[in-house]
């Protein structure tokens, strides 16, 4: 019978976290962590640091382009 890997409800979570974060699936990320303490090394987390700001500055980049779209769409609309 298969032996199953158990983990705590602290490290689902932040496993969790960096699902939704980073958007990195589980096998990924828990190829990366293990809660025995095998940490990130410090380039490790600023290369983690970096890709998460990378993606909440294209998140907000996407969301003003539609912004604008929409706006120019309306005065567009308004000007015929």
């Amino acid at each position: 019978m298969k032996e199953y890997k158990h983990y705590d409800t602290a490290f689902k979570l932040e496993v969790i976290k960096l699902i939704v974060e980073q958007g990195a699936s589980v096998t990924q990320l828990l190829k990366m962590q293990s809660p025995q303490g095998n940490s990130l090394t410090p380039k490790q987390q600023r290369i983690r640091e970096l890709e998460r700001e990378n993606r909440q500055l294209k998140s907000d980049s996407d969301q003003g382009n539609q912004q604008r779209v929409t706006i120019t769409n309306s005065y567009s609309v308004s000007m015929a």
